[in-house]
């Protein structure tokens, strides 16, 4: 990603007088030096890493691979591509949220630099998403799982009035070992009241992704950290039907008018009656009757896990199967190609059978007489139409003749006029 190579200084300081100048500086890609301009004390010292490649995009910038050339520790570096002020305001808001953060399931916040370079844990195993692009549909124990460590992530954040607001399966990370973790903070929002689930009419921004976007959202009339409930159990049928919920729409514009006219996506039958009620309660048009973070960590299907499920197996075997699947496509493509390879010679293999030019020049002057003249196709009315065409084809030969002695007459006619 090609760095801004311009200051930006804040404006507006009779406004806001703790603001702060901030400055954005271009840094070689292989080596990079970044201050930290917090008042944390274990982070003045100067971190040098190593930029890798591009891993994922999230809200306002791009995350790469690095790491830390003094102790070869693997990060996630989100970088902004600062434009404005107001992406300043989200990256510092995001930074904001994330810098007090001590969860299992949240993603770790390392340090931020003033070269808009925020460092953050890296999660190896990709996303829910990646992971449901690769493997396909999920099979019921890891929903189960990954659903259990969702809500307790969710339930941490919610305790302290922060609304997420765009979860789904490209913002949940898995690592190796089976770990949700939740990421992407570029548009959550603390609210304003102490209790994160309290309807708050000034909570009225149209943020999120709308498949996963629950209808008061939409309606723009205000919300609360219930908008994260409809959005687990959007997320939830994401995993069971490996694509997004509102199967059956490729746009988001339906699915809008699905919403302001209060509807839910529809839940598939061969989903289990007990992950259904999960679901279905998960998204009660209703916000005030969507349960809450902590109720959803009572009910049976995160209650009853698999205890004979392993992810490291699951994984394992989903591994296997990819790579036979591609093998098996790869054959397929191998013998597609060698079949039409046989079917180009096919005409030439017929006529193998002759034993010289003369006799294949012969079957074909017979085949073509035979196709011309056949009695069943050639009646009398044919014969007609035959020579009925042939007179037409004269008389458009006399017309044109007759046109282009025409021409040739007005064009003497011109000649004489110029001379």
């Amino acid at each position: 990603m090609k760095e801004s190579k311009e200051s930006y200084d804040k404006t507006n300081k009779d406004q806001d007088s703790e603001e702060t100048k901030e400055k954005i500086k271009s840094d070689k890609d292989s080596d990079k030096t970044i201050e930290d301009d917090t008042d944390n004390e274990e982070s003045e010292k100067p971190i040098k890493w190593i930029k890798g490649k591009l891993i994922g995009q999230g809200s306002f910038g791009k995350v790469y691979y690095g790491m830390n050339t003094e102790n070869n520790q693997i990060m996630a570096v989100k970088q902004v591509d600062i434009k404005n002020k107001k992406m300043v305001d989200s990256l510092n808001a995001e930074i904001n949220l994330l810098k007090d953060l001590r969860h299992e399931n949240i993603v770790h916040y390392y340090e931020y630099g003033d070269t808009f370079n925020v460092f953050l844990e890296y999660v190896s195993g990709g996303s829910v998403a990646s992971m449901l692009s690769r493997f396909g549909k999920f099979t019921e124990p890891l929903i189960k799982s990954l659903t259990s460590q969702i809500l307790s992530g969710l339930e941490y954040l919610h305790n302290r009035s922060i609304i997420h607001r765009d979860i789904k399966g490209a913002n949940i990370l898995v690592d190796e070992d089976g770990v949700a973790k939740i990421s992407d903070f570029g548009i959550s929002k603390k609210n304003e009241y102490e209790k994160a689930y309290k309807f708050n009419s000034r909570m009225s921004g149209f943020k999120g992704t709308v498949y996963w976007m629950a209808p008061e959202v939409v309606k723009g009339k205000g919300y609360s950290a219930k908008v994260d409930i409809w959005s687990v159990g959007c997320c939830v049928l994401e995993m069971f039907t490996g694509t997004h919920p509102w199967t059956g729409f490729s746009e988001a514009q339906p699915v809008i008018y699905k919403l302001c006219t209060m509807n839910k996506p529809a839940i598939p039958d061969s989903i289990g009656a007990i992950a259904k009620d999960f679901i279905d309660s998960s998204l009660s048009i209703n916000p005030d009757k969507r349960p809450t973070a902590s109720e959803l960590l009572t009910h049976k299907f995160v209650v009853e896990q698999d205890e004979d499920f392993d992810f490291h197996d699951y994984y394992a075997e989903a591994l296997k199967k990819e790579e036979e699947d591609e093998k098996a496509a790869t054959e397929e493509n191998e013998f597609e190609e060698n079949e039409f390879e046989d079917e180009e010679y096919e005409d030439v293999d017929e006529y193998d059978e002759f034993e010289d030019d003369e006799e294949v020049d012969d079957y074909f002057e017979d085949e073509e007489v035979e196709d011309y003249f056949d009695e069943s196709n050639f009646d009398d009315e044919n014969e007609n139409n035959f020579e009925n065409s042939e007179i037409k084809k004269d008389n458009e030969s006399n017309d044109d003749q007759t046109l282009n002695e025409s021409e040739n007459t007005l064009n003497n006619n011109n000649v004489l006029i110029e001379t």
